[in-house]
């Protein structure tokens, strides 16, 4: 880690300075205030890195980061190159009670298929013809949760008192089928996409841009 080394002599000094989300100073004080108020700052000689989790993992990094690595539940903003393998271990520790290198880097597609529930539901619940897509959201990475023609509440389906006769009225069959975690497939050039696993294919949504996402195989059949 000798490449984040720095001292109190003037040369030192002059080598932390073109570091703005770092500094010298172990005690963090202008550190934090850099990192900004919905990060966690976390020192290695003296580097400061500035740290998202949750729902703010993959939200923008502070004006001026040039580096990002994304982990599961984690982003690390830094204004030097820094590898995976060279986030400091404490840095992932205090973050998410993990190692480093216990923790999985956040890829296109890592939790296609699994469930999600949206943050935001209309009131009501979805329509029949609905395709929603929520990002971020804190069970998909940098992916999508998306309800694929799913009818009603999500929050509150039949097996839990919703009456059919009232109001929309989804099974938790309904909800575990058609509301999981997507990825795009299709996009336009330059952008990232994702290869579709086995039992999704990938389904053009939103108009004329090419705007795909992956969608379980029998629901497209349906």
């Amino acid at each position: 880690m000798s490449k984040w080394r720095c001292s109190w002599s003037a040369a030192a000094a002059a080598t932390c300075a073109v570091l703005a989300l770092s500094g010298c100073d172990s005690g963090g004080g202008a550190a934090v205030a850099l990192c900004g108020p919905d990060a966690f700052p976390a020192t290695e000689d003296a580097v400061t890195f500035c740290g998202f989790t949750g729902g703010g993992a993959h939200a923008p990094c502070p004006e001026g980061t040039l580096y990002v690595v994304d982990f599961v539940g984690l982003r690390v903003c830094t204004t030097d190159p820094v590898e995976p393998e060279d986030v400091p271990d404490r840095v992932c520790m205090g973050a998410t009670g993990q190692a480093c290198s216990a923790l999985t880097r956040v890829v296109p597609g890592l939790y296609l298929g699994a469930g999600c529930v949206p943050a935001s539901v209309p009131p009501g619940g979805f329509g029949p013809d609905e395709v929603y897509l929520e990002n971020p959201n804190a069970s998909c990475g940098v992916d999508w949760c998306m309800s694929y023609m799913l009818e009603g509440d999500p929050n509150f389906t039949v097996e839990d008192g919703c009456d059919p006769d009232q109001e929309l009225c989804p099974t938790d069959a309904d909800v575990e089928a058609r509301l999981f975690c997507t990825c795009r497939c299709e996009a336009p050039e330059g952008e990232e996409v994702c290869a579709c696993g086995e039992g999704f294919v990938c389904e053009s949504l939103f108009g004329s841009q090419p705007r795909g996402y992956c969608v379980r195989e029998e629901l497209v059949a349906q």
